[in-house]
C-alpha cells in the first residue's frame, strides 16, 4: 500500500477511535470525580492516574488537589503544582484558579507574584468565555 494512503487511513483510524473512545473516558471520568467526591479517595486516585497521564485536564486537576490535601495519597505540594499545571496549561478554569493560589503562597513552587497573576488572569479570561456560553 503506498505510504500516503497508508498515513491517511491510519489517521482517520485514530480520529475516529477518539470520537469513539469520548463518550467512554466522560462515563469514566463522571465516575471518578463522584468516587472522589463521595470520600472514597484512595479508589478515586486508581481512577484518575491512568486519565491523567493520558492528558485529561479533570483528572489532572483532582490528582493536584489529591496531593495538595492529602486525599487517599501522601500530602506533597510540588506533585500536586505539577498536575494542576498540566490541566491550567489545558485551560482548565478550576487549575488555573488554584495554580494562582499555590504561586500566591510558594506552596510546591516558588512563591512568584507575576505567575500567580498570570494564571489568574487566565482563571478570569477562561471564566468569562464559559459565562457568555
Amino acid at each position: 500500500m503506498h505510504p500516503i494512503k497508508l498515513t491517511v487511513i491510519l489517521s482517520t483510524a485514530i480520529a475516529l477511535l477518539s470520537f469513539l473512545a469520548n463518550p467512554l473516558l466522560a462515563g469514566k471520568i463522571d465516575e471518578a470525580v463522584n468516587t472522589y467526591k463521595a470520600g472514597n479517595y484512595k479508589q478515586a486516585h486508581t481512577l484518575f492516574q491512568p486519565m491523567a497521564h493520558q492528558g485529561n485536564a479533570t483528572a489532572q486537576y483532582y490528582l493536584g488537589i489529591m496531593y495538595a490535601n492529602g486525599h487517599g495519597v501522601g500530602n506533597d505540594h510540588q506533585i500536586s503544582a505539577q498536575w494542576v499545571e498540566r490541566a491550567a496549561k489545558q485551560g482548565h478554569a478550576q487549575a488555573q484558579y488554584f495554580l494562582s493560589v499555590l504561586y500566591t503562597a510558594g506552596l510546591g513552587v516558588p512563591k512568584d507574584q507575576a505567575k500567580a497573576t498570570y494564571w489568574y488572569q487566565k482563571f478570569k479570561k477562561n471564566s468569562r468565555r464559559k459565562d457568555s456560553q
